[in-house]
């Protein structure tokens, strides 16, 4: 797999999907909920 800008590729922030059991913190209900979280963190 190639990295860098060069090699990115465009995608539909709707097919984003955030691990709801995520071993760094609580688990989550939803994903609202964690992206919540994940804003509201330092």
């Amino acid at each position: 797999m190639e990295y860098g800008s060069d090699h990115a590729h465009m995608i539909d922030i709707g097919r984003v999907y955030l691990d709801l059991i995520n071993p760094r913190h609580d688990e989550f209900e939803d994903q609202e909920e964690a992206i919540e979280y994940l804003c509201a963190s330092d």
